[in-house]
């Protein structure tokens, strides 16, 4: 993916209105609407909404896409989805995307449960006008190069048949509102653009407010700036699209730990402190035995202690044998003196056992911790002799007369 070339990238809205929503069925398909190339009658995308979902995902509107293009160029995409109510806004955005790697398969890729028809049809807050469901569909797709000779070739054809006609969608238009894109791209090679667009409020522009960083990336005239692009180095492109639609959506949307983990750092990195929070409360309620010592190690790197808070306390109630050393060096790290209560009290009790399977070093912390406590009360015993002598420390004020000072 790091040697791909980028040869076009395009953005594309369709409008899907939906008329007697109520009485479409499960496996009901409205009209396909295909996305062709810019310049040639080629199809590359074809969005299809499902209105009451299909056989395996009844009672949700479903909106996939189907890819039909030349496979010998990869040809990623990326879609957000919104309702457009009754006054014209758009409405809970959700988004999908895809990174192709120039793989035949033309199966469905979507949103198989955008949004519930039982949401919609009790909803009163105009979602529904006239029982008509409109909505949004904003695409942006990429192509890559292709290493294949004759693909090489067949692409330049194509070029050649651009120059010929004109473009079909980018006609001129007077008093146009200008309008531009940015790349961001990922460790991969995958590249979401990002619209922006004078005097309204775009997947972009909310970017840039969302992360100090990213903004401070396009804003400041370095390479970035001028190559219309920014590369994350450290994130993957299923994170980058979880953060999208954090971003779109205003409320975390994630499918396992392992994805919430990669969004909580990169959350830390790029300084989005509300996605951070909400990866942390995530992982939090998400705690188990099996990923306590890695949510916990993760938690410890970026300092956050109300994250660690909540691990400490299923660490305390799940120590093992096994896993008794990790969450020793954790407490140690954190300085946990609770956790390493805790962890005493285990070694203590398993002391021979942890012996035996070789836990030698963390048997003897718990001696020369023992040592140390009784060193420290046999100190306070003498110290407490010198200074305060027990005839003195007994002494109870008179109960009547007068205090005798002595010099």
């Amino acid at each position: 993916a790091k040697n791909t070339l980028c040869l076009e990238t395009n953005n594309i809205t369709r409008i899907i209105k939906i008329v007697n929503f109520s009485n479409t069925k499960p496996g009901d398909k409205i009209k396909d609407q295909d996305i062709s190339h810019k310049c040639i009658f080629v199809k590359l995308l074809q969005i299809r909404v499902y209105p009451a979902g299909k056989s395996q995902h009844k009672g949700y509107v479903s909106v996939m896409i189907r890819r039909h293009w030349i496979p010998e160029y990869p040809l990623s995409f990326h879609c957000t989805v919104n309702i457009i109510d009754e006054f014209g806004e758009l409405r809970l955005p959700a988004s999908f995307g895809h990174r192709s790697r120039g793989e035949r398969s033309v199966e469905d890729i979507g949103l198989e449960k955008y949004i519930s028809r039982f949401e919609l049809l009790n909803d009163t807050s105009g979602l529904l006008p006239n029982n008509t469901l409109t909505l949004h569909c904003e695409v942006s797709y990429t192509i890559e190069s292709a290493k294949e000779p004759m693909a090489e070739s067949l692409w330049n054809m194509i070029n050649l048949l651009c120059e010929m006609f004109p473009q079909r969608e980018d006609r001129d238009v007077p008093n146009q509102v200008k309008k531009w894109t940015f790349l961001i791209q990922t460790n991969e090679g995958d590249t979401f653009p990002l619209k922006f667009e004078e005097g309204r409020r775009t997947l972009g522009s909310e970017v840039l407010e969302a992360s100090r960083v990213i903004s401070a990336m396009v804003e400041t005239p370095m390479t970035e700036k001028i190559e219309q692009k920014v590369i994350l180095a450290d994130v993957d492109y299923g994170t980058l699209s979880n953060f999208l639609s954090y971003v779109e959506r205003k409320r975390l949307i994630v499918n396992t730990v392992e994805e919430a983990c990669n969004l909580y750092e990169m959350a830390d990195k790029y300084a989005v402190m509300n996605l951070m929070r909400d990866c942390g409360s995530y992982l939090a309620h998400n705690l188990n035995s099996d990923n306590m010592i890695e949510i916990s190690f993760l938690a410890d790197i970026h300092n956050d202690d109300t994250l660690f808070h909540e691990c400490n306390k299923c660490l305390k109630q799940n120590i093992s044998i096994e896993n008794v050393h990790e969450i020793f060096n954790l407490a140690k790290n954190r300085c946990a003196h609770e956790l390493l209560t805790s962890v005493g009290e285990f070694v203590s009790e398993n002391r021979n056992t942890l012996l035996e399977r070789g836990h030698e070093s963390i048997v003897h912390w718990l001696d020369e911790r023992d040592r140390e406590v009784e060193t420290v009360v046999v100190e306070d015993r003498i110290l407490g002799d010198d200074t305060a002598p027990e005839s003195l420390n007994s002494l109870e004020p008179p109960i009547s007369g007068q205090f005798e000072f002595y010099r």
